[in-house]
């Protein structure tokens, strides 16, 4: 058994750095039991495995891996961490060197202090894009908003978030809610009082205790007025009624 697994390891190790040497990044990966066909360069790997690549390093239960097209998959308590995003899920798909698929209840994508989770999350590294499939998208922002959607699609290079479908948000820190067909966030990373929310189709916001509705609306972060326009229908509850609530 002892020099069935040297083999094993030994054949595996030459093969990986063969394929160092054509392939487009280098791979390493590490399990407690790990089998290799030599013949197909497919890897099955289980029990505390890592998977190291020169895009970052991947965790998981098990997974199986195709060292010649450099596709797998990776199951149970999956993590992959990137140089500026960690990815958590129950299953990873690894379609591509930049390109891979989280499923699951945990499916999770982050940056800095925002995440983006849902049923199934597709991103790619090399654009630092991601994108949701199966309904319940959830946007986490890290200034405590809340962006949920039927779908998101989060560019963290541009700081740029769209929601479609049954899209609500919640922004405390504004006193801002709001409801409409789309939603687009738009983040200034030069000047954080510059960030925008923009709701369209049936749109409609409470923000101080005024309502609005029309069919887009638009928000400033540093500002507490907004823009509104295509039928838009403004209510302002009496003084009386900001006062009661304020008690």
């Amino acid at each position: 058994m002892q020099k069935k697994l040297a083999m094993i390891i030994c054949t595996m190790l030459m093969s990986l750095l063969v394929a160092t040497a054509v392939a487009a990044a280098p791979m390493e990966m590490s399990a407690n039991e790990i089998e290799y066909n030599s013949t197909t360069e497919q890897i099955q790997a289980t029990g505390k495995v890592v998977l190291k690549r020169e895009s970052g390093t991947a965790k998981a239960d098990s997974a199986q891996y195709n060292v010649k097209n450099q596709t797998g998959r990776l199951q149970g308590n999956v993590s992959l961490q990137q140089e500026q995003s960690t990815l958590v899920c129950d299953a990873l798909d690894i379609l591509s060197q930049n390109h891979f698929v989280a499923t699951g209840s945990l499916a999770r994508v982050s940056k800095g202090g925002d995440s983006l989770s849902a049923p199934q999350i597709s991103y790619y590294d090399d654009r630092q894009f991601a994108e949701t499939n199966g309904g319940n998208a959830l946007l986490n922002k890290d200034d405590g908003s809340t962006l949920t959607a039927n779908y998101i699609s989060y560019d963290m290079r541009k700081g740029e978030a769209v929601a479609l479908e049954n899209v609500q948000i919640n922004a405390p820190a504004r006193d801002l809610e709001g409801a409409g067909d789309k939603a687009v966030y738009l983040e200034d990373k030069t000047q954080a009082n510059n960030s925008s929310i923009t709701l369209s189709g049936n749109a409609w916001a409470i923000q101080n205790g005024n309502k609005i509705v029309g069919n887009r609306l638009v928000f400033k972060t540093g500002k507490s007025q907004g823009e509104a326009s295509g039928k838009v229908v403004i209510t302002i509850p009496p003084e009386t009624q900001k006062t009661s609530v304020k008690k």
